[in-house]
């Protein structure tokens, strides 16, 4: 595990959700069915999200199907290239407008940014780097595809407090989600919102600047 120092960890956080906040759409399933992938990974990624869908199975349940079935059925070679090709070609075309410039503004102000991701470690982490996170916390899985940890709901919250326990960066920090799910950890940060469909970040800066 990362240690980080004491001065690092003092830092105000922005702590954001990925999938339906900083994009549009699920890039778990984006990737596994947009992406370099074979065949049968796209149809299992599909009948996975259909199932999820129409609430046949549960969240863990998916990404036990998704890491086992997709994700970890490819070798880590083939497996690195495939979400390597997909943040460079796909990630773009889903990233909520403003995201970027939104980042850029909490690292100007001196805030940590975070993320706290459903979306599987294998892939989750390569697009937290890729945006620029110091702080990735994925859904956790085994050498063997199988979930250790997922990250979803209260277990966002846990996490979060598990690295920043000090009570006072969460003194000014910022939230950010889209579902119900992630009201657990925004009832840690002091100012939070909740992104819609239609959100555009760059039309928010404003309400944002203001809640810090």
């Amino acid at each position: 595990m990362t240690s980080y120092s004491t001065e690092v960890l003092s830092r105000p956080l922005a702590v954001f959700d990925l999938d339906g906040t900083l994009t549009v759409k699920d890039t778990t399933i984006d990737c596994l069915v947009f992406g370099k992938t074979p065949i049968p990974v796209k149809i299992a990624a599909v009948i996975a999200y259909l199932l999820l869908k129409f609430r046949l199975i549960n969240t863990k349940k998916f990404l036990n199907l998704i890491a086992k079935y997709c994700v970890y059925r490819l070798p880590e070679g083939q497996r690195k290239s495939v979400v390597n090709y997909w943040i460079k070609d796909r990630l773009p075309l889903l990233i909520r407008p403003g995201t970027h410039e939104l980042l850029r503004f909490f690292l100007q102000k001196g805030f940590n940014l975070v993320l706290v991701t459903t979306s599987i470690d294998a892939i989750g982490v390569a697009v937290g780097k890729e945006l620029g996170f110091e702080f990735v916390l994925p859904t956790r899985s085994g050498a063997d595809g199988k979930i250790m940890k997922v990250m979803h709901g209260n277990m966002k919250k846990e996490s979060l407090l598990e690295i920043f326990a000090n009570p006072l960066v969460w003194e000014g920090s910022v939230g950010f989600g889209n579902e119900e799910s992630d009201a657990a950890f925004l009832s840690l940060t002091q100012s939070s919102f909740m992104v819609s469909r239609n959100t555009n970040f760059t039309h928010l800066f404003a309400d944002i600047a203001n809640g810090i």
